[in-house]
C-alpha cells in the first residue's frame, strides 16, 4: 500500500510540474503576441 501511494504521489508531482509548464508556455506566448500587435500598431500610427 505504501508503494501505491508513493506512486501517485509522484505522477500526481509530474502531472501536476506539466501543467504548470502548459500554463507558463500559454503565458509567455500571449505576452509574446500581445508586445508584437503592440509594436505593429505603434509602428503603424508612426507611419501614418
Amino acid at each position: 500500500m505504501p508503494a501505491l501511494g508513493e506512486a501517485f504521489l509522484i505522477s500526481a508531482i509530474i502531472a501536476s510540474s506539466l501543467f504548470i509548464k502548459l500554463a507558463l508556455k500559454e503565458l509567455f506566448g500571449r505576452l509574446h503576441v500581445d508586445n508584437s500587435n503592440f509594436r505593429s500598431a505603434s509602428d503603424n500610427s508612426a507611419f501614418f
